[in-house]
C-alpha cells in the first residue's frame, strides 16, 4: 500500500511539473513565438504522452494517447500553414522611435534613420526616414505657404518603404508648388485613435501654425482592428471606448483592453484559424466598426472646432476587403463625412493590387500609387476657393 501511494505521488509530481512547464511555454510562445499555437500544442502533447506512461489503467492511457495524437496533428497543421506565410523581416536603426505621452509612441525628433525590408534574402527596399525637430517626417523639396494641408494616418500616409520625397504628403506639397505647407502626422501602426488623441490634446493646434485648408485622414481596413485593440503592435497607443449611450471616452491605453479583446487578439495568432476559419469575418464585431466610426467622427468635430473652414476627408484604401470595410465606409458617408475611395482614383485598382504596392508581401503604396493619389488630391484642393490664399497654380493639373 505504501509503495503504491509513493508511486502515485511520484506520478502526480511528474505530471504537475510537466503541466507547469507546458503552461509556461505556452504563455511565452503566445507573447514571443512566430508559431505560438504550434509550440503550445507540442508542449501539451508532451504532457499527454507522459500521462500515457504514468497512467495505470488502460482506458485512461488510451484517452491520453488520443489527446496526444490530436495535439500533434494540431501542431503539425500550425507549422504547415506557417511555412506558407510571409518570410520577411524589417530592420530599423536603433533609437528610431520613442515613447510619447499622448500618442503612445512616435519617431525620435531631429533624427535620420535607415530601414530595410527583406523577403527571405531578397532586399525589398532600403530607405531613410528623416524626422524634423517636431517629430514629423520632412518633405525636403516642399516650400512653405501661408496655408497648410494636414495628413493623418498610419504607415501608408507616413510613407513606409519610400524615401522622404516619395511620401504622399510630400508629393502633394511639391505638386502645390509652394502654395501650402504640408504636415504629416502619420507613423507606423497608427490608427484613428492617434489622430483623435493629437487633436484633443492640442498637439495639432500647437504644431500647425498655418491655417489648414484641408485635413486628410488616410484609412485602411486594418485601422478597425487597431482602434479596437486587436493588434499586438501599438499597445501603448490611446484607447477609446463607447460607453452607455454611445458616448466616446478615452480609457487609458490599448494595453488596458478587456479580457475578451485579449482573447480575440490571441486567437488570431493561430495559423490554422487564420487559414481555415478566416480571421476578419470571425473576430471583427459590429461594435468595432461603431468604435472606428465614432473616433473618426469625433476627429472631424475636433478639426471643425480647431480649424473653422477646413475641409475634412477620409481617403480610404477600400479593397479588396471584408464586410466590415464596406460597413465602415457606408457609416461614414451616411454621416456626411466626405470619403474618397482609392478604387475610384487609381486605374485598375483593386483588381490589380500588385501594380500599386511595394512588393508581393508588402501592401504599402509604392511611388506609382502615391503619384496617382497626389494628382487626384490636388484636383480636390484646386476646386476650392480660398479668397485669402495666393493665386492658384493648380488649374493646369
Amino acid at each position: 500500500m505504501s509503495k503504491h501511494v509513493t508511486e502515485l505521488s511520484n506520478a502526480q509530481v511528474i505530471a504537475a511539473g510537466a503541466a507547469s512547464l507546458a503552461l509556461f511555454g505556452s504563455l511565452a510562445a503566445l507573447k514571443w513565438a512566430p508559431v505560438p499555437y504550434g509550440i503550445a500544442a507540442l508542449s501539451w502533447s508532451a504532457v499527454a504522452v507522459s500521462a500515457v506512461f504514468l497512467s495505470r489503467r488502460s482506458a485512461v492511457r488510451a484517452c491520453w494517447f488520443n489527446v496526444a495524437v490530436a495535439l500533434l496533428v494540431l501542431a503539425g497543421a500550425e507549422f504547415y500553414f506557417a511555412s506558407g506565410a510571409e518570410s520577411d523581416r524589417i530592420e530599423y536603426d536603433g533609437g528610431y522611435r520613442q515613447s510619447h505621452e499622448i500618442l503612445g509612441y512616435a519617431p525620435k525628433p531631429a533624427s535620420r534613420s535607415r530601414s530595410r525590408r527583406y523577403d527571405g534574402e531578397e532586399l525589398i527596399y532600403d530607405v531613410r526616414y528623416t524626422i524634423d525637430e517636431r517629430g514629423m517626417r520632412i518633405c525636403p523639396d516642399a516650400v512653405s505657404g501661408s496655408r497648410s494641408i494636414v495628413f493623418f494616418g498610419g504607415s501608408f500616409i507616413y510613407g513606409e518603404g519610400l524615401q522622404d520625397d516619395e511620401a504622399l504628403p510630400c508629393l502633394v506639397g511639391m505638386g502645390a508648388r509652394g502654395r501650402f505647407r504640408v504636415y504629416n502626422f502619420g507613423f507606423h501602426g497608427y490608427g484613428p485613435q492617434q489622430m483623435l488623441a493629437a487633436l484633443q490634446a492640442g498637439l495639432v493646434e500647437e504644431i500647425v501654425k498655418e491655417p489648414p485648408v484641408v485635413v486628410f485622414y488616410q484609412a485602411i481596413d486594418d485601422h478597425i482592428w487597431r482602434v479596437a485593440g486587436l493588434r499586438d503592435f501599438g499597445r501603448a497607443g490611446p484607447r477609446y471606448v463607447l460607453e452607455t449611450g454611445a458616448k466616446l471616452v478615452r480609457r487609458g491605453r490599448l494595453r488596458d483592453a478587456s479580457p475578451r479583446t485579449w482573447l480575440r487578439r490571441q486567437l488570431r495568432k493561430s495559423h490554422v484559424f487564420r487559414t481555415i476559419v478566416g480571421t476578419p469575418a470571425a473576430l471583427i464585431r459590429r461594435e468595432d466598426v461603431e468604435l472606428f466610426f465614432a473616433v473618426v467622427s469625433a476627429a472631424q468635430d475636433e478639426v471643425r472646432a480647431y480649424f473653422p473652414g477646413a475641409e475634412f476627408y477620409v481617403l480610404f484604401w477600400d479593397g479588396p476587403g471584408e464586410w466590415y470595410q464596406e460597413n465602415a465606409i457606408e457609416k461614414l458617408m451616411n454621416a456626411e463625412i466626405q470619403v474618397l475611395r482609392v478604387s475610384e482614383i487609381l486605374p485598375g485598382y483593386p483588381q490589380d493590387t500588385l501594380a500599386y504596392q511595394i512588393g508581393v508581401h508588402d501592401r504599402h503604396p509604392n511611388r506609382l500609387a502615391n503619384d496617382g493619389i497626389a494628382d487626384y488630391l490636388l484636383t480636390v484642393i484646386g476646386r476650392r476657393d480660398f479668397p485669402d490664399a495666393p493665386p492658384s497654380k493648380l488649374e493646369d493639373r
